[in-house]
C-alpha cells in the first residue's frame, strides 16, 4: 500500500510508494523537505480541526448521544403518544438542529484555514519564516514539532535544560537533482496539480537523496520511480542466436628490433625490395597507402611482423596531411603547393611542375643510398615530420623570419642573425631556404638539406661540420652531377671551380693543396675557404666510395660518442695517416 504524508508546512497530504520509507521528499506544493517514515502510515482521514471547534463539536456530539441513548438493565417506559412521544421528537429535532450547525461550523473554519496557509504559499510571505520554525520530520516516522496533535507517536528526547536551536535550512545539494532539469524557483505552487478528495496530493515527480546507511543506492531519473527488485531471484538465462563474426587476424606483438642484426642493424626495418619510386603532388588523386610505404620490416629479427601494419600507418597519416600545409599557408598569408616522397614533405610557393621536381629529386638521393648501402641508416626521415618549406624571393624569406622568431631563435641561439645572410637552414625537422631567379634551382637546395639532415639523423646529432658538409656536397653531386651550393656562400660565380666538383678537387689535390684532415676536423664553418669545402666533399665520397658497409659503421661509432678520428680508424681498420695517404691517392686517380 502506498504511504500517505502530511505535510508539516502548509498542512498539504501526500502519497509515495512504499519503496521510499527513510527517504526524503519535498512537498509538491510549497517545496518543503520531509521525511517519509519507516512503517507507519497515516490512516485516510477527515484533515484535523481546529481545536476550539472540535471541543465544540464533541461536546454537541456528547449531549446528542445522551439524548438518544437507549437505557441499559432496565426496560425502557412505555412512552404516551401525547407526552413522551413529543418530547422525543423534540430532542431529535433539536440534536439535528445541533448536528447541522456544528458541520456548517467546521466546513467554514476548514475552508478559510485552507485559504489562508494557499495564500501565504503563494505570495512567499510566511513559507520560509515557517520553515524556519518548523522542525523537519524525523526519519522514523515521528510526528515534528508542528504537528497539532498533543501527544505525537514517536518523539526524540530533548535536552531537559538546553534550548533547541532551529535547524538550519537544507543545502541547495542536499537533494540529489538531475543536471538535465532547470532548478525550480523555491516557494512557487505548480499550476495543473491534480487534488484529490480530501486535500491529498499524489506525488508524480520525487527527487531523492540515496540513504547515507545505503551507499550503492542512486537517485532515480525525474518522472520514473525505482523499482525494487525481489532479492535472491536467479535471473533466467535468455537464449540469443549466435552473432556471425568476421575472423580477425590477430595483430602481431611488436617486438624490439635486435641491435645485433646483421640485416637491419637494430633498425627492425630494411629497404623495400623491389623498391616502388613514390612522389604525390597536391591536386592528383589520392595516393594508394601501399606506394607510400618506404621500407619493410626486418625479415629476420622482425619475422612475426605483417607488412601490412606499415600499409595501415601510411593510410592514417594521409588522411591528416592537410590541416599542417593549411597552417603553413597562413604564416606565409600563401598559398602553397604540397608535394611529398617516401621521406619529405615540401610546402613550396612554386609551379606545381617545378614542386614537383623538388620531389622527384629528394626521391633519387633517398633511392641512391639505399641502393648503396642496403641499409635504412642513411635515410631516416619521415614524410609526417620532416619537411622542406621553400619561399620565393626574399621579402618573404624575411616574413618567414619575422613570424617563426618566437619558435626558432631560441633553436638557434647565437646562429639566428647569421639566417638574414643565408639563404636557408634546418631548425629541428624543418628545412627552409629561399628561391630567386638567379640562385641555384631549388633541386639543388632540397637535396643538399636533405642530406645534411639525413646523416645528421644516422649520428645521432654528433657528426662534425666537415661531415655534414662533405656529406650534403656528395649527395648534389650524385643525383645532380654538379655542385651549385655550399653552406656559407651560394653566388656560384664567385666559385672559381664552377659546378664540377669531381675536377676541382683533382686540380687542388695535383696542387698540393687540399686541405689536412687534422686541420678540416677543427674548423668552424665561419672559418671555411674555398679548399675547405672541397676538402670535405673529396673525403666524404672516399669513405663512402670504397666501403658503404664500413661507412656506417664509422657512422654508428659516431653515434655512440667515439672521436672522429678513432672512429675512422676502428671503422676502416687503417691508421689515421694511412687512411689519409689512400684518400690522396684516390682522388688524383692513382688509388
Amino acid at each position: 500500500m502506498a504511504i500517505q504524508l502530511k505535510c508539516s508546512t502548509c498542512g498539504g497530504r501526500m502519497r509515495c510508494a512504499d519503496e521510499m520509507a527513510g527517504h526524503r521528499v519535498r512537498c509538491p506544493q510549497c517545496k518543503a523537505a520531509m521525511a517519509v517514515p519507516a512503517s507507519a502510515a497515516i490512516p485516510e482521514s477527515t484533515p484535523a480541526r481546529d481545536p476550539r471547534e472540535t471541543a465544540r463539536v464533541r461536546e454537541t456530539a456528547r449531549v446528542v448521544d445522551t439524548s438518544v441513548r437507549p437505557t441499559r438493565g432496565r426496560r425502557a417506559a412505555k412512552a404516551t403518544p401525547s407526552g413522551d412521544m413529543r418530547w422525543v421528537w423534540f430532542a431529535a429535532a433539536g440534536a439535528a438542529v445541533l448536528i447541522a450547525l456544528g458541520l456548517g461550523i467546521y466546513f467554514a473554519v476548514t475552508s478559510s484555514a485552507d485559504s489562508s496557509r494557499a495564500g501565504q504559499t503563494a505570495d512567499g510571505s510566511d513559507s520560509q519564516e515557517k520553515t524556519r520554525e518548523t522542525k523537519e520530520e524525523p526519519a522514523d516516522g515521528g510526528a515534528t514539532a508542528s504537528d497539532p496533535a498533543p501527544k505525537p507517536e514517536v518523539q526524540p528526547d530533548p535536552k531537559p535544560e538546553a534550548k533547541p536551536e532551529p535547524e538550519p535550512e537544507p543545502e541547495e545539494n542536499e537533494f540529489a537533482v538531475p543536471t538535465e532539469s532547470p532548478p525550480e524557483e523555491p516557494n512557487v505552487q505548480k499550476p495543473n496539480v491534480e487534488q484529490p478528495p480530501h486535500g491529498e496530493v499524489h506525488v508524480e515527480v520525487i527527487t531523492i537523496k540515496p540513504s547515507p546507511s545505503d551507499p550503492a543506492a542512486e537517485p532515480s531519473p525525474p518522472g520514473e520511480e525505482t523499482p525494487k527488485e525481489p532479492e535472491d531471484t536467479p535471473e533466467e538465462p535468455v537464449e540469443r542466436p549466435p552473432v556471425e563474426r568476421p575472423i580477425e587476424k590477430p595483430p602481431a606483438v611488436a617486438g624490439p628490433a635486435d641491435a645485433k642484426c646483421p640485416k637491419c642493424r637494430g633498425l627492425g626495418r630494411v629497404p623495400l625490395e623491389p623498391r616502388r619510386p613514390y612522389v604525390h603532388v597536391e591536386g592528383m588523386a589520392r595516393p594508394k597507402a601501399a606506394d607510400a610505404v618506404r621500407c619493410q620490416f626486418c625479415p629476420e629479427c622482425q619475422a612475426a611482423r605483417d607488412n601490412d601494419e606499415l600499409v595501415q600507418k601510411e593510410k592514417a597519416r594521409i588522411d591528416v596531411v592537410g590541416p599542417k600545409h593549411q597552417a603553413w599557408e597562413q604564416v606565409l598569408n600563401s598559398p602553397l603547393v604540397r608535394v611529398e616522397n617516401h621521406h619529405v614533405t615540401i610546402h613550396a610557393q612554386l609551379p606545381p611542375a617545378r614542386a614537383a621536381e623538388v620531389g622527384v629529386a629528394v626521391e633519387e638521393l633517398t633511392a641512391h643510398l639505399q641502393q648503396l648501402t642496403h641499409s635504412m641508416e642513411l635515410t631516416r626521415t619521415q614524410p609526417d615530420t620532416y619537411e622542406i618549406l621553400i619561399v620565393w624571393g626574399q621579402q618573404n624569406y624575411l616574413g618567414l623570419l619575422q613570424r617563426m622568431e618566437g619558435q626558432w631563435r631560441a633553436k638557434m641561439g647565437n646562429e639566428w642573425g647569421m639566417l638574414r645572410e643565408l639563404a636557408g637552414s634546418t631548425i629541428g625537422e624543418t628545412s627552409f631556404f629561399r628561391q630567386e631567379e638567379n640562385g641555384p634551382p631549388a633541386t639543388h637546395m632540397a637535396v643538399f638539406m636533405t642530406a645534411g639532415r639525413q646523416i645528421v639523423l644516422a649520428s645521432g646529432g654528433r657528426a662534425p661540420i666537415w661531415l655534414r658538409e662533405g656529406f650534403s656536397a656528395y649527395a648534389e653531386n650524385a643525383v645532380l652531377n654538379k655542385n651549385l651550393v655550399h653552406s656559407i656562400k651560394y653566388d656560384v660565380k664567385k666559385f672559381p671551380f664552377g659546378p664540377d666538383w669531381i675536377a676541382g678537387t683533382r686540380q687542388l689535390a695535383a696542387a698540393g693543396e687540399l686541405t689536412p684532415w687534422e686541420q678540416l676536423f677543427r674548423l668552424d664553418m665561419r672559418d671555411y675557404a674555398l679548399p675547405d669545402y672541397l676538402t670535405a666533399f673529396a673525403t666524404v665520397g672516399y669513405l663512402l666510395q670504397i666501403d658503404p658497409q664500413k661507412f656506417l659503421k664509422f657512422v654508428r661509432l659516431l653515434r655512440e660518442g667515439q672521436a672522429p678520428g678513432i672512429a675512422m680508424e676502428a671503422a676502416y681498420e687503417k691508421k689515421f695517416d694511412k687512411l689519409q695517404a689512400d684518400w690522396v691517392a684516390w682522388v688524383t686517380g692513382q688509388g
